[in-house]
Order: structure tokens, then C-alpha cells, then sequence
């Protein structure tokens, strides 16, 4: 089968922006003499198995919008949602299902409004790729999806962390490390955040700053983290290298 054209997803974003309370002046005027038509694919304060949205957090929001292709036969691997989400799949057919055996059977055009914070799986079990555009509605620096396998090794990492500063030798940098990826730092009254996750088994931090950590075992019973004034880390030298502590 021959991919659907972008105008399919054209269509979706103009359906979801004419919405009722999204429309103003000429968009209303265009719902009426342009043939437009825009109804409603789900409404709802629930995920699909039935569990309440939780509320929006505090925090500057950010959206995702993501076009996602599985092929034919792929697993996705078990995962959760930190952020609600919901999406719309666009052919192809896709099951989704919850670590307890609870399932949901999408198929081309069915909306889907996705668990937050329970693990779960997605497998297309069709013949052609399913495709899926997902909208996540969370907040800067909250990552929108975190795998299993990676979780429990970031269990291992998270919490408190101390090393000395490059860009203040004098005073230490307190660096916490949360197990939903989030990622805080304090050097004196200087606070900051951004997000990590685990390169193999080092944790990598990228700050909102534009600065870039990794944290890992330094081989001698020990820890050390490396700074990178611009990332991507391990791309190049490091700017600096300093012994790290865990402080809980």
C-alpha cells in the first residue's frame, strides 16, 4: 500500500484548530460556506481503560506533537507516559496493551486517549505499517515516555549527587537526578533543570543551559562527572572531570 499523503494530516490539524472554542471570524465563517466539516473524535476526562486523567502539572507547558510508524510485526517495548497524551491512528491497525492483559484494538481512524504513568505495550498485528499521530500535553523538561528496561536502571542513579563546579570552583554543584528523568542543579543560588536518561550505564544530563553532563563509574570503586559547556556529551574532550559523591 502507498503512503496517504500529507494532506491527511493537513486535514487533521484543520479539523482539530476548527473546533468548537478554537474557531474565530473567518475560520467560523469557512466551518459554514467552505464545505469544512469538524466533529468531535473523542471528549473525555478518562483514558482509554477507564482510569481518570490526572491533573496538568505545574510548570511551563510544552506540547509533542509526534507521527510514530510501526511496521508490521514490531512490539514496541513496555513503556509509560509521565504526560497526558492522545492520538489519532491513521491506517493500519495497532493493540494496545496493559501489563495486567487489558487491551485496546485501534484501527484507521480510531482516536485513542493513552494511559499516564501505567505500563504498557503497542504491536501492529496488520499487515501494513500503522501510523499514529500522538499529541503530548506536558511540561518543559518532562520527558513523554519512559521505557522499562531503562527505568530500572535509572532507579539505580537516581537521587542526590555532589562534585566540585567549573564555573564556580569554590562552591560545589548539587546535582538530583529523579527517576522520571527530570534533572535539577544547584551551584550557590544558581538553580537550573533539565532532563537524563542512561547511555548504557552512564547517566547523561542535557540542562536547559545548553550544558551537557555524564555521570559514571569511574573504575576505581568511585564516581566522576564530565561537563561539557555544549553538548552533545562524549562527542568531544570533555571541559572538565571531577570526582562525584553520591549524597543519597
Amino acid at each position: 500500500m502507498s503512503r496517504p499523503p500529507h494532506s491527511s494530516l493537513a486535514a487533521f490539524v484543520a479539523l482539530a484548530l476548527l473546533a468548537p472554542g478554537c474557531a474565530s471570524g473567518p475560520e467560523r465563517a469557512a466551518k459554514d460556506h467552505g464545505g469544512v466539516v469538524s466533529r468531535d473524535l473523542i471528549k473525555t476526562t478518562r483514558s482509554w481503560d477507564g482510569t481518570l486523567l490526572p491533573a496538568y502539572p505545574r510548570g511551563q507547558p510544552e506540547i509533542n506533537i509526534k507521527r510514530i510508524v510501526i511496521p508490521p510485526g514490531i512490539r514496541l517495548p513496555i513503556h509509560l507516559h509521565p504526560v497526558i497524551n492522545a492520538g489519532v491512528l491513521l491506517r493500519g491497525e495497532l493493540t494496545v496493551v496493559k501489563e495486567n492483559g487489558q487491551t485496546l484494538q485501534l484501527h484507521a481512524g480510531d482516536p485513542i486517549v493513552e494511559l499516564v504513568d501505567a505500563w504498557h505495550y503497542g504491536v501492529n498485528r496488520g499487515k501494513v505499517p500503522a501510523e499514529i499521530i500522538v499529541v503530548y500535553a506536558g511540561t518543559q523538561g518532562t520527558p513523554t515516555t519512559v521505557i522499562q528496561s531503562d527505568h530500572a536502571a535509572m532507579a539505580s542513579w537516581a537521587g542526590t549527587w555532589s562534585a566540585p563546579s567549573l564555573s564556580r570552583p569554590n562552591e560545589p554543584i548539587r546535582i538530583g537526578l529523579a527517576a522520571d528523568g527530570t534533572a535539577t542543579e544547584q551551584v550557590g543560588t544558581y538553580r537550573g533543570t533539565g532532563q537524563w536518561k542512561m547511555d548504557g550505564k552512564d547517566a547523561v544530563i542535557r540542562w536547559a543551559s545548553g550544558w551537557a553532563g555524564l555521570l559514571r563509574a569511574d573504575g576505581r570503586d568511585g564516581y566522576e562527572l564530565l561537563t561539557w559547556k555544549k553538548g552533545p556529551p562524549g562527542k568531544s574532550s570533555p571541559d572538565d572531570r571531577q570526582p562525584a559523591r553520591r549524597l543519597r
